[in-house]
């Protein structure tokens, strides 16, 4: 009978020796690493490289999957609007400027013509200056001249044709506060009592009303998700 460990091992062994050299980036095994991911180490140059390649294959897989359902729906495949949610932050503008440099590098891959993956690439960005100081203008300036689409958080107050779907995320993200104000909470947002409270002002007493930063942030991120949402529907 075969001994594995004797005859297999070393071939891993070499192979795991092949790939790394100690002290220097897996990937072009000459630079000096200083990023860490997952035990791998890559020198910033290799680490930017191989991030894009990554959100470039990922990106072109969730289009199949866009384009697949549309051929099934109505069978057209015109390139649509891509709407980029953009807070104004690193995260955010740096997928930004990876999505339009997918498109870009899609639509100058040869001299022949390529359809670009996207007939645009608008910014949708919610406004939420009633609640923290933000410098005004300043995530207009990096959306760079493209279309911009702008919601505010208190314009959750005055939705109408969407206000089950917004209830239903607010209670979903507020669970322990909504069970113990027995369903008050989220009702705050439809009530009708308070027309002569600026809108701004009735968010501001909403954010108050609870009693950790865990659950402003879990409303905060339930009501820029809808306003989100509702933005990109508009594009459709």
């Amino acid at each position: 009978m075969c001994d594995i460990d004797t005859e297999h091992k070393p071939v891993l062994d070499t192979r795991l020796e092949r790939k790394r050299v100690p002290g220097k980036c897996i990937k072009c095994k000459t630079a000096k690493p200083n990023v860490t991911i997952r035990g791998c180490l890559y020198c910033k140059p290799c680490f930017v490289s191989a991030s894009i390649v990554k959100f470039r294959g990922a990106l072109k897989k969730s289009n199949g999957r866009v384009d697949a359902q549309r051929r099934q729906q109505n069978g057209a495949l015109e390139p649509q609007r891509l709407m980029v949610a953009l807070s104004g932050g690193p995260s955010s503008t740096a997928m930004l400027h990876l999505v339009a440099d997918y498109q870009q590098s899609v639509t100058q891959k040869s001299g022949d013509f390529v359809q670009p993956p996207y007939a645009d690439i608008v910014v949708g960005h919610v406004d939420e200056s009633a609640l923290f100081d933000v410098p005004e203008g300043a995530v207009r300036n990096i959306a760079n001249g493209r279309t911009f689409h702008e919601a505010s958080l208190e314009d959750i107050f005055s939705v109408s044709d969407d206000r089950d779907v917004l209830l239903k995320i607010v209670r979903a993200s507020m669970a322990s506060e909504e069970q113990q104000s027995g369903g008050g909470f989220s009702a705050q947002i439809i009530k009708n009592s308070d027309k002569h409270t600026p809108p701004r002002e009735r968010l501001r007493q909403l954010f108050s009303a609870l009693d950790s930063d865990s659950s402003r942030e879990s409303l905060l991120d339930a009501i820029r998700t809808f306003l989100l949402v509702r933005l990109a529907r508009a594009l459709q």
